[in-house]
C-alpha cells in the first residue's frame, strides 16, 4: 500500500513538473518568434532599422458636415423640427 502511494505521487509530481516545464518552453518559444525579426534586423542590418514615413490623415470639412456623416451612415436626414 505504501509503495502504491510513493508510486502515486511521484507520478503527480513528474506531471506538474511536465506541465511546468512545457508551459515555460510554449512561452519562451512565442516570445522568441515574436521579437527574434526585431533583434536580427537590429543586429545585422542596422540600415533597415529607421522609422518609415507616416501618413497623415486629414479630415475634409465637408465630412465634418452633420448631414454629411448622416447620409454615409445612412440615417434618414430628418428636417428642422421647428
Amino acid at each position: 500500500m505504501e509503495c502504491l502511494c510513493l508510486f502515486l505521487s511521484l507520478q503527480l509530481f513528474i506531471q506538474t513538473a511536465t506541465l511546468t516545464v512545457s508551459m515555460s518552453l510554449s512561452a519562451f518559444v512565442s516570445l522568441g518568434m515574436l521579437y527574434m525579426p526585431k533583434v536580427y534586423v537590429i543586429i545585422f542590418h542596422p540600415e533597415q532599422n529607421v522609422q518609415k514615413r507616416k501618413r497623415s490623415f486629414k479630415v475634409s470639412p465637408a465630412l465634418l458636415n452633420p448631414l454629411m456623416l448622416a447620409a454615409m451612415w445612412g440615417c434618414p436626414i430628418v428636417a428642422d423640427l421647428w
